[in-house]
């Protein structure tokens, strides 16, 4: 399962795993909190190509739309 999520600064990002990336207002980004066994760490993603998330799912999305789940 992945998540695809539109930062701020229009950044196109996408994220793998189960977990709903969260919205962080200061830094004006998606993350999402990975906890495996003893770590837990927050990923930001991995940025992909400008026009992406448009041409997977025919949606455009802004850093104000929740990210959607493919």
């Amino acid at each position: 399962m992945e998540y695809l999520a539109v930062n701020k600064d229009g950044t196109e990002v996408r994220f793998d795993g189960v977990k709903r990336p969260l919205r962080d207002t200061n830094k004006g980004e998606w993350s999402q909190l990975i906890i495996k066994r003893d770590c837990t760490y927050v990923s930001n993603g991995s940025t992909i190509p400008f026009g992406s998330i448009i041409a997977m799912t025919g949606q455009k999305l802004t850093w104000n739309d929740e990210p959607i789940k493919i």
